[in-house]
């Protein structure tokens, strides 16, 4: 009876030894953090076409704070969770989420990178799969959408839908649920003094605001296009396919026109004619077979006979 225990005890062990690792496993490794990079910044420059143009991040005065220190900002960092975004006047930015899609921040905004948290200013996000955004009052959830979310200088908050459906719920618990569906709002004051209910968005603020953040993304940047053997100023937008770069030394070493190709023809050597390269020819040269030919024999002397 001992042994089939101990049998039984064995078996058993067998297959929870794995089972128990494979949880501790999970366990230890977590949800997966999204991957989040500094996808594009541009600057507004009023009046000019293009209106939005890419920009360097210093230079444009991006911020950013890791663990309440401020870093160096630059397009294409990778940024991660609990990062703090802040961009200045006339300058946006575009902030990549791997796995959700993109979010576009307007001028004068700050926000807090997980889903995000927007302290204030104005946000458009074009994500997948679920997504938040909050502010002091509002929790925005999302599963795959387009939708606009503002925070006031009073620090009200503004969520406004072009796509798909986004739930709101309050910070701190203080109203119930709102569901917004395309082309609605919800408006939300701070502190709260009512329920908020949805109104019906105006459909002229969408679009703007959609327009914009597709103008955003979609920034050219300035430098120099290959156009007809010729290095000239261009967008990137606007090279026709062309060759294009921010470094004018890199266009003209790429814009060069390719230089003729090498002539052949024929080559008396030593009293024998061949066909080559002007280059490889270590004789007399000919284009043209008939004159090679007398050329050649009238240089070949024949060597003496060996006695």
């Amino acid at each position: 009876m001992n042994s089939a225990m101990n049998s039984s005890a064995r078996r058993a062990a067998r297959w929870f030894a794995p089972a128990l690792a494979a949880v501790l496993c999970a366990c230890a490794v977590g949800p997966q953090v999204p991957s989040l990079r500094l996808e594009k910044v541009a600057r507004e420059v009023p009046g000019a076409e293009p209106r939005w143009q890419q920009a360097d991040a210093q230079a444009a005065g991006v911020r950013v704070w890791r663990a309440e220190r401020e870093i160096r900002a630059g397009v294409g960092m990778q940024l991660q969770p609990g990062d703090v975004v802040e961009t200045g006047p006339h300058v946006a930015a575009v902030i990549r989420y791997s796995a959700s899609g993109t979010t576009v921040l307007d001028q004068n905004t700050r926000v807090r990178l997980g889903s995000i948290e927007v302290f204030f200013g104005r946000v458009f996000a074009n994500v997948r799969g679920f997504f938040e955004a909050s502010s002091d009052s509002v929790v925005a959830g999302v599963a795959g959408t387009r939708f606009l979310f503002e925070v006031r200088p009073d620090r009200s908050t503004r969520v406004a839908v072009a796509d798909g459906v986004v739930t709101c719920n309050p910070r701190e618990g203080t109203w119930g649920t709102v569901r917004l569906f395309p082309g609605q709002a919800l408006q939300v004051s701070f502190p709260v003094r009512a329920q908020p209910r949805p109104v019906a968005a105006d459909p002229s603020e969408l679009r703007e605001a959609a327009d914009w953040a597709e103008s955003v993304a979609a920034a050219p940047a300035e430098g120099w296009c290959c156009s007809g053997g010729r290095t000239v100023p261009g967008w990137s937008n606007r090279c026709a396919g062309n060759t294009f770069s921010t470094d004018r030394r890199v266009v003209e070493a790429l814009c060069r026109p390719a230089p003729p190709p090498e002539p052949s023809g024929w080559c008396c050597a030593d009293g024998r004619l061949t066909e080559t390269r002007r280059s490889q020819c270590r004789g007399s040269f000919s284009d043209n077979l008939a004159l090679a030919r007398r050329t050649c024999a009238a240089r070949y002397v024949p060597a003496p006979p060996i006695r």
